[in-house]
């Protein structure tokens, strides 16, 4: 979203300045709500975020751009997030770290969950934390999972736990 204000600094001279803010988060009821859902993901069909189609990353491009809105309403995620491309969920700390967001250990309602490559994702694995319950379980909203191919799930992560992300990504 974005203001205009305008300012008199000298007589008879008007200035005017843009100012862009993050919108502050809304987080709509933790549902499938995602559009990209297709029948089959045999071949990749790319999203409004050039994700493909029924995969993890293009459900947390989803739900990060659904709850936050950069300067004019431009999409925070996309492949490309400040001419750095995010490449396979195990490089997404790294990349979205290059690209100005926020990597840390500790979990944040709205953060991307991100998982290390294993023999269960190869290639990773990345989540939307919905929720953080007063005991520290993460409730996250994924796509994909091993548990689930090919589809929705919202699961319930305890802290300490096999499954526990090893990173939080926060955007700016």
């Amino acid at each position: 979203t974005y203001s205009a204000y305008s300012y008199t600094w000298t007589p008879g001279t008007i200035y005017e300045i843009t100012v862009f803010e993050r919108k502050k988060p809304v987080f709509a009821p933790n549902v499938n709500d995602y559009p990209f859902e297709q029948q089959s993901s045999a071949a990749c069909i790319l999203d409004d975020f050039d994700f493909c189609h029924n995969s993890a990353a293009s459900l947390v491009a989803w739900k990060i751009n659904q709850t936050f809105t950069g300067n004019a309403g431009v999409p925070l995620l996309t492949r490309i997030v400040n001419n750095v491309t995010t490449g396979a969920p195990q490089n997404w700390d790294t990349r979205l770290d290059d690209a100005g967001w926020v990597v840390t250990s500790t979990p944040e309602r709205g953060a991307i969950a991100q998982w290390e490559a294993d023999s269960q994702d190869p290639d990773g694995h990345v989540a939307f934390v919905f929720d953080i319950s007063r005991s520290g379980d993460l409730i996250v909203s994924e796509y994909d999972h091993y548990t689930a191919p090919d589809a929705y799930q919202t699961r319930v992560i305890r802290p300490g736990s096999r499954d526990y992300p090893s990173t939080f990504i926060v955007a700016p």
